[in-house]
Order: C-alpha cells, then sequence, then structure tokens
C-alpha cells in the first residue's frame, strides 16, 4: 500500500510557499509541487491558487489572508507528494562506520547500494541516478546482498540493520568524493521530470563549467531554474539541491535566501544571473 495522499488538486495551480519548512527546503518543495503540475511563483497575488505555510511566514500569510486564499500547511503538502512528516528532523549526520575503515574502495556495477536519512548536498533522486549511471542497482531495504550503505541524517534502523550485518557505510561526503573519482560512463538522468531540450553546444565547455558542482537558487528573470539546469548539466556540470563545502559555484536570483546565507559562510562564490549567462554565452 502507498502512503495516503491529499486531496487538495495543485495540477495548474498557482503555489506560493512562504516561511520555514522543517521537513524539507522550500526548493525541495518547489520541485515536489512543480511535478506533481503546479505552477509554483515567488509571490501572492489575486491569481495564487493557494499558500503553503511554514513558520515565521511573514507578509505573504497576511496577503494571502487578505484575498482570502487558502493555504496549505507543511503537513497537507507531505500528504499531496505522498511523504513523511517529520517535524523535528535529525539536522546533523551521524558518526558512519566508513567503507575507508574498513579498507574497502566500493565498486559500482552490479552492485547493489540503499541510501538511507537526510542528506544534505544532495537529494535522494540524484545519489540514485549517479549510482545507476555507474551501473550500481539502488535497494530499498538492507539485506546480506546489499554491498554499501550510504548514510545521512536520522538513518533509523537501516544503520543498524547494515552494522549487524557487516554492510561498508559511506558518510555523503565520502560518496561524492567516490562519484568523482568514478565518473560515469553514461548520462546521469534524475528523476521521471524531463528537463528542457537546449542548444547544442558550439564549442567545448569553460573549465569553470564543465566537472563543477552548482547550486541555483532564488528566482531567475531570463530562464525557469530547470533551463539553467539543463544548460549545466548539457555541459557536464553536476547540479544539487542544497550548499556545501563541495559546492563550486552559486547561481543566485531574487529572494536567494538561506542558500545565499549558507555560501557566504562557506566562501563559494556567487554568480549573478547575467554572469551566469555570460558563463555559459548564453548571450
Amino acid at each position: 500500500m502507498g502512503k495516503k495522499t491529499e486531496t487538495i488538486d495543485v495540477i495548474g495551480k498557482k503555489v506560493a510557499i512562504t516561511g520555514k519548512l522543517v521537513g524539507m527546503t522550500r526548493e525541495e518543495a518547489a520541485d515536489g509541487l512543480e511535478a506533481f503540475g503546479a505552477d509554483v511563483v515567488s509571490s501572492v497575488s489575486r491569481s495564487t491558487d493557494y499558500l503553503v505555510v511554514g513558520s515565521r511566514s511573514g507578509s505573504k500569510l497576511k496577503q494571502a489572508r487578505e484575498l482570502g486564499i487558502p493555504q496549505i500547511t507543511e503537513e497537507q503538502l507531505c500528504r499531496i507528494l505522498g511523504m513523511d512528516y517529520n517535524p523535528a528532523p535529525e539536522v546533523h549526520p551521524p558518526e558512519a562506520v566508513t567503507a575507508r575503515q574498513a579498507g574497502l574502495e566500493p565498486e559500482f556495477a552490479g552492485k547493489t547500494w540503499v541510501v538511507t536519512g537526510a542528506l544534505q548536498a544532495m537529494k535522494r533522486d540524484e545519489v540514485k541516478a549517479e549510482l545507476i549511471a555507474r551501473g550500481a542497482k539502488v535497494a530499498g531495504s538492507v539485506s546480506r546482498n546489499t554491498h554499501c550503505l550510504v548514510v545521512g541524517a536520522s538513518p533509523g534502523s537501516k544503520l543498524a540493520r547494515a552494522r549487524e550485518l557487516g554492510v561498508p557505510v559511506l558518510s555523503e561526503e565520502e560518496l561524492q568524493a567516490l562519484l568523482e573519482r568514478r565518473p560515469a560512463h553514461k548520462p546521469v538522468k534524475v528523476g521521471k521530470k524531463a528537463l528542457p531540450k537546449v542548444n547544442k553546444l558550439k564549442r567545448a565547455p569553460g573549465v569553470d563549467v564543465a566537472g563543477k558542482t552548482y547550486v541555483i537558487t532564488g528566482t531567475l528573470s531570463t530562464m525557469r531554474r530547470d533551463e539553467a539546469k539543463a544548460h549545466l548539466i548539457a555541459r557536464g556540470a553536476r547540479v544539487t539541491g542544497s550548499v556545501s563545502k563541495n559546492t563550486d559555484f552559486v547561481v543566485v536570483g531574487e529572494d536567494a535566501g538561506s542558500k545565499l546565507t549558507r555560501a557566504r559562510d562557506l566562501g563559494v562564490p556567487i554568480l549573478t544571473e547575467q554572469a551566469f549567462r555570460e558563463r555559459l554565452e548564453l548571450d
């Protein structure tokens, strides 16, 4: 039996998001809503159909109430997306029993991997796509046939089961390093939602694009985020959903929020939308 979904219909509806969400980032919420057919907008107006409300919502919630726009709580959003609602997720990843400590260099081709817990720098479907592109099988539970487990925050019983069976464990950071050492030999296809088609490259991508890790945040004025992502992937870059010390560049639009703050804290180079277009020779 699958998870019961909320009966609120978001297909073709204009949905805005405000406040702090505890079980996901606002960008992850937007991606999830778009995957279900919603049109995610950055501001509240008379044409807005729903407002997703987190804590410390501010002026958007006030305007939605004045306009009589229905609100969706994060718990309702999770039901719409078919996700579990966890109002108090663990924020610190556990200490992993690493494959390195066991003296192992995990393999991908023909091996069975499991991913568990809340990842910080990559989405779960991105990790799955990276593994599959390298020939691995991705399973939903740990068994004696599991070759490696990747853990994020709050891994729960899967980590305990892996330790019990002696399955090698990798932290997210170790997995990222392994992926960099073992490039994929076929395209990495993330999720069911296809990215927009982009024009073929006229020349080889620059050294600041191919092989680099980008994060896109905020509202871009000349393209959608999925278009920007498609341009980067076509040039050999990786695009992740959150900023970490492994991020090479952050592309920022309007209302960039916490990802911009995180990039500044870590000293990650920041690109304006215009600088991003110039780097990719889009103008």
